[in-house]
């Protein structure tokens, strides 16, 4: 059996509420099935309310267990009715006319299928299924039925239907009660599920089942993802959805606004998690390993990995020349907006405990960072600064690989455009505007120009105070030393005025040297739990390979730079 099925152009699991499905090349499977979204959902039966939930039933009852009124509904039904389990071709046979009928009772613009279609659907049901009568004792009418999917332990009432003639006569309380007591109470199911909130017409069947039968609401996160080019058109379209409201009448109109409402809810799942997510926050000077630290521990949790989002800290600072931002610029209007850009970001990605990020010019504006994100926990990685400074100079001659990276680069021009190209694509989705494209216009023409290998170098790296100055005034090993000078002095400074609790440092040179225990180490911070043991461990750290600064560096570069960091590298215990 397939995980995913297609059903009104969209893909849902065909697994209970209760799976978790796997979403990886989701985006692939939309193409494939020609689907226009997917809809899953995770997180099966929080204990925290939300606004998308299925209405399951998981406890046992006896007659005698219900209220008074329903178990008097119940005894009434059996005098006239009673239930049984039917095969699916006395279904497609003659349950029709009590499919067509239920139809008179809906506020919904949906009409009932013909019958051709109707035993066609039931033909290509896959799977296993329960199929329940209800009939009139007197003359043995079909007055209502139940297709259930059976899945293991578990029982969907996919498809119930009544015919409302007969409702007077509590068919629903005696097809409820009948089945409720074979799948809970003498096969021992671990629940039955009427199905998740009903959202485009208005259903009383939920809310008589949560009153009547015991059932209760099984709160879940909702997930959607998109078909390219309709991700776009839904965030146009939301705009409108209070008119929208209005035209629902319409049939096509009513399938668009019941996508978004599901948008709608979703949006409220990506705003909890602003408020609720745990932000972990890499620092440490631009090429100490920053990217390591971040795909380790993205191997070893479920996070959300935002990697160098530098145009979204800036975007409310669009006419700010440097990466750093000092407190007294800091606004709470600024936080706000700010918030808003990370909501507006994550609300399009899966919904996670944890968000981790990356980014090497937050070193300059931590002050900003834990504004943002009060929460945060913050993992240093600290790198001999002489190392630093000969892969820093690297970068200016176009260089783009990651310490973690074991590939080479080639130089080769097919290459710098699908790197120019994913640049860019980075950038605009991750906050680069308009505004902060025309007001750096000079140094983004300059970075991709570099980029594509037609300027040989330009300035890179978090933009600190005075760096003009040295970068045209000094070699480039000066300017790599006084770059990491700086970001690491930022970087103590800023954890002097906060709680120890917080933040956590690591030696990029003891994480190369035993990565085992290093990785530990910073997953128990992460976790915040000692229980996180050794053997649980992912990473494919390289533990040897790397050249030393005293093997690049020539005796006067090595007193040029000691000239500058000496007294930091000491401070910080190296040679």
């Amino acid at each position: 059996m397939s995980v995913w099925r297609k059903y009104n152009g969209a893909l849902i699991p065909s697994t209970p509420p209760h799976i978790e499905v796997n979403t990886d090349n989701i985006n692939q499977k939309l193409r494939d099935q020609k689907a226009f979204f997917a809809r899953w959902t995770s997180n099966f039966d929080s204990s925290q309310p939300s606004e998308f939930w299925y209405v399951i039933c998981d406890k046992k009852m006896n007659l005698e267990d219900y209220s008074r009124n329903t178990r008097s509904k119940i005894n009434r039904a059996i005098k006239k009715l009673y239930v049984k389990q039917v095969s699916k071709e006395f279904i497609i046979n003659n349950a029709y006319d009590v499919y067509r009928r239920a139809f008179r009772r809906y506020e919904a613009t949906a009409s009932p299928k013909s019958k051709k279609y109707f035993k066609n659907d039931l033909n290509k049901s896959e799977g296993n299924w329960d199929f329940w009568g209800v009939f009139l004792k007197e003359n043995n009418q079909l007055v209502g039925y139940s297709q259930n999917k059976i899945i293991d332990n578990y029982c969907d009432y996919s498809t119930v239907k009544f015919d409302p003639n007969f409702l007077k006569f509590y068919s629903s309380y005696i097809l409820y009660y009948q089945m409720n007591q074979f799948y809970l109470n003498q096969n021992f199911f671990s629940y039955v599920n009427i199905g998740a909130r009903s959202l485009l017409h208005k259903t009383n069947t939920q809310q008589y089942l949560i009153q009547k039968f015991n059932f209760r609401k099984a709160f879940c996160t909702l997930h959607l993802e998109y078909r390219s080019p309709l991700k776009f058109i839904v965030k146009f379209l939301y705009r409108f959805k209070p008119i929208l409201k209005f035209l629902k009448w319409n049939f096509i109109f009513n399938k668009i606004y019941a996508l978004l409402l599901h948008e709608e809810i979703k949006r409220t799942f990506s705003f909890k998690l602003i408020q609720n997510i745990n932000p972990i926050i890499i620092i440490g000077a631009a090429r100490s390993g920053t990217h390591l630290i971040a795909t380790t521990i993205k191997k070893n949790i479920n996070c959300i990995y935002l990697n160098e989002i530098n145009d979204l800290w800036k975007k409310r600072f669009p006419f700010l020349y440097l990466d750093e931002i000092n407190e007294e610029q800091i606004t709470p209007r600024k936080i706000n907006n700010i918030r808003k850009d990370f909501y507006n970001l994550l609300k399009y990605k899966k919904i996670s405990p944890y968000l981790l990020e990356k980014t090497a010019s937050n070193c300059l504006r931590l002050d900003l960072v834990s504004k943002v994100f009060p929460n945060s926990k913050f993992i240093h990685i600290i790198r001999d600064g002489r190392d630093v400074a000969v892969s820093t100079r690297k970068k200016y001659f176009g260089d783009i690989r990651k310490i973690s990276s074991q590939k080479t680069l080639s130089e080769n021009s097919k290459n710098r455009f699908i790197n120019f190209f994913d640049e860019i694509n980075h950038k605009i989705r991750n906050g680069l505007t308009l505004l902060m494209l025309v007001s750096n216009s000079y140094r983004y023409l300059r970075m991709s120009l570099v980029l594509l290998g037609i300027k040989k170098r330009d300035f890179w790296g978090p933009r600190f105070r005075g760096y003009k100055k040295i970068y045209n005034s000094k070699s480039l090993i000066e300017v790599a030393s006084e770059q990491w000078k700086y970001s690491v002095i930022s970087v103590l400074d800023f954890f002097k005025k906060n709680p120890k609790e917080n933040y956590l440092t690591v030696r990029y040179e003891e994480l190369i040297k035993n990565p085992d225990e290093e990785v530990l180490k910073i997953m128990k911070f992460v976790l915040d739990s000692e229980s996180f043991s050794k053997d649980k461990i992912k990473h494919d750290i390289k533990t040897s390979g790397f050249s030393k600064w005293d093997e690049v560096l020539s005796d006067h570069e090595i007193r040029t730079v000691n000239k500058i960091i000496s007294n930091l590298l000491i401070n910080l215990q190296y040679e």
